[in-house]
């Protein structure tokens, strides 16, 4: 970053409920019953947890000079395009159309900073 690298650290957030869903309907669809592990299926019991580990990694590596930006991923389309809008907006280069590229959704996308008002990340 100190060198010009453009960083985007993106963190897509479902809720427990649309885990729970996405999870059964991975269980029920013989399409997608390959994409389930051991870790998948214990994650839902994890729960708190996981919830634990997320808020430390934002305390601990969100910084002013490579920012988390969370997107609310319950509807994957939404959050992809989202995601994209973020990086495109963020970005400058040559030809950019300021009409098709719009920024994300704040709705959708936000900082942890926001999300958790507690969190510093030790500024």
């Amino acid at each position: 970053v100190e060198d010009g690298l453009r960083l985007f650290k993106l963190y897509l957030a479902i809720n427990r409920e649309v885990q729970l869903r996405r999870l059964e309907a991975r269980e029920l669809d013989p399409l997608k019953t390959w994409k389930l592990s051991p870790i998948d299926r214990s994650a839902p019991q994890r729960w708190d947890d996981y919830t634990r580990a997320q808020n430390d990694m934002f305390f601990f590596t969100h910084t002013r000079e490579a920012p988390w930006t969370v997107i609310n991923a319950n509807d994957k389309r939404t959050a992809r395009v989202n995601a994209i809008r973020h990086v495109l907006s963020a970005l400058p280069y040559e030809g950019k159309d300021t009409s098709v590229v719009r920024p994300p959704d704040p709705s959708v996308v936000g900082h942890p900073i926001d999300i958790w008002p507690d969190l510093d990340g030790g500024w």
